[in-house]
């Protein structure tokens, strides 16, 4: 006859904690004598804790990184850019104009050799000298940059949950992921459609 022992941990909270569980269930063991004929034929230990750490933190770096360059209103970008690349734009761009601590954020139509045109509510004149920094933007890619890292961000919350309760890993279904996931990118979208992270300096005043 066989048997199998099976049993769950409460989710700790730090690795001294853990420890200290493993300690505990030692100290529950040892006491314990195999009578005779007794054999262990198979030792299995299924933690989801390592599956769960990489996905949150891979999510939370990634998040953590599109907030920063968020924040900064700037990504990479070449020495210096040159008002003929505004110039260059086609009617229509979306674009972000920065003056001293505002911005205007409007459609271009043109650009003279000291001024720029653009379309918001209604028609915006700017003289050069007084524009900082002209940025360009993809709001449907920003978007989609911020779905993809909230689909992340609703399975590491799906995992996180199941580990909270006590279950394995494998115990959740394919469905629930993908619930999490879609949940996760749902929230997500209008967050990059309005912030807008990715975006690109085209002029940059000396």
């Amino acid at each position: 006859m066989k048997y199998m022992l099976t049993w769950t941990e409460r989710p700790q909270g730090s690795p001294i904690e853990y420890e200290n569980a493993q300690k505990r269930i030692l100290e529950v063991f040892r006491p314990w004598k195999a009578s005779a004929g007794f054999k262990i034929e198979t030792h299995r230990a299924h933690h989801t804790r390592s599956r769960l750490l990489p996905a949150a933190a891979l999510v939370a770096a990634l998040l953590f990184s599109i907030a920063i360059n968020a924040q900064q209103g700037d990504l990479p970008d070449a020495p210096a850019p040159q008002w003929k690349a505004v110039q260059a734009l086609s009617i229509g761009t979306p674009i972000v104009v920065r003056s001293g601590n505002s911005h205007v954020s409007c459609k271009f139509k043109n650009a003279a050799a000291e001024s720029l045109s653009c379309v918001n509510s209604g028609q915006v004149e700017l003289q050069r000298s007084s524009i900082r920094k002209v940025e360009t933007y993809n709001r449907g890619a920003s978007a989609a940059l911020l779905a993809v890292a909230g689909a992340g961000f609703g399975i590491a919350m799906v995992q996180l949950g199941n580990h909270v309760i006590g279950g394995r890993g494998d115990d959740v279904k394919p469905a629930v992921y993908a619930g999490g996931a879609g949940m996760g990118a749902f929230i997500f979208y209008p967050i990059g459609y309005f912030t807008r992270p990715i975006h690109h300096t085209i002029y940059k005043a000396q």
